[in-house]
């Protein structure tokens, strides 16, 4: 994401700031024992995931009409919820009296967190304030405390805001969403699949409304979407089917559940299969499936394998 947010504002010659989160640990000496060592650690946890350090990002990009959204949920008043994950836009900042003097150049990192940070939120009508704007509320940097790891306990408190750039998600969080376009990543052709990374892949793809706004990061593996219907919803619809049509004499739950084990275990079959034999082409010519060995390239060098897929 941040990488993206740093793409789009070159792109769009704006100009952006950078800031990141303060952490403080309560016992230094459990992160390290000399300063040097601990400045080092300390800019290795503004790389971890924000799901791990409390909801709040380590680096931000700042840029005029940066999409986003809030990692929790948010209670301004008593008449106005922002709920976790909220897609927002950032309006505008105020900044620490010490880096408002600092202007130069079109990219630069900000000495202290930002005091405030003015969030939009598309086609709310509410009002916070007349010099805000409808749909426009205040976030404030927020103190927030986790664990680094349960071997050493070690407690630090992070001070930062509960927003970051929306320019990345997951299969999981994009479930429900619809894009004019995107870039998919249906994962690696190399990859032995199995039903679950078919159903995630096709989350990805169905997401859009139509093909000409797809753009596939990397080729897939073929058989992605060749493996049959998932073993769960074409259980029970076989379940649920034979019911109606025999009545009191329809399969019990428990057969159904033993038919859906064995098709979880012909599906692993398969994918180990596919991982030992790797992939198979078709020959254009004589039609005939053949391992990359027979075009000339080697399974052990993926760059022969990608060279084939293109």
């Amino acid at each position: 994401m941040l990488l993206r947010a740093a793409e789009y504002v070159k792109k769009k010659r704006k100009h952006n700031l950078w800031f990141w989160a303060q952490d403080t640990p309560e016992n230094p000496a459990q992160l390290a024992k000399n300063p040097q060592k601990l400045k080092e650690r300390k800019e290795l946890l503004l790389q971890l995931h924000d799901r791990k350090i409390a909801g709040i990002p380590g680096l931000t990009p700042l840029f005029a009409e940066l999409k986003g959204r809030v990692t929790e949920k948010i209670c301004v008043g008593t008449h106005i919820t922002i709920l976790k994950h909220q897609p927002v836009t950032l309006v505008s900042w105020d900044l620490h009296p010490a880096d408002r003097l600092n202007l130069s150049g079109s990219e630069r990192y900000l000495d202290y967190l930002p005091l405030c940070l003015y969030l939009r939120v598309e086609k709310a009508t509410w009002v916070i304030h007349e010099k805000l704007g409808p749909g426009v509320f205040p976030l404030v940097p927020k103190i927030k405390g986790w664990i680094l790891n349960s071997a050493s306990e070690a407690k630090i408190k992070r001070r930062g805001f509960t927003f970051l750039p929306d320019y990345a998600s997951t299969a999981f969080m994009i479930q429900g969403a619809t894009l004019c376009a995107g870039l998919a990543d249906c994962g690696d052709v190399l990859e032995a699949v199995g039903s679950s990374e078919a159903m995630t892949s096709y989350v990805i793809l169905s997401r859009l409304t139509s093909a000409d706004g797809l753009l596939l990061l990397r080729a897939f593996p073929p058989c992605l979407f060749t493996m049959g219907t998932d073993a769960g919803p074409s259980c029970l619809l076989e379940h649920l089917r034979r019911r109606f049509q025999q009545g009191n004499d329809s399969p019990s739950v428990e057969e159904a559940r033993a038919g859906y084990d064995r098709k979880q275990e012909e599906q692993e079959l398969k994918r180990q299969k596919h991982k030992q034999e790797g992939l198979i082409f078709q020959c254009w010519y004589c039609k005939s499936r053949l391992p990359v060995e027979a075009f000339g390239a080697d399974r052990n060098k993926p760059n022969d394998i990608y060279i084939l897929c293109v």
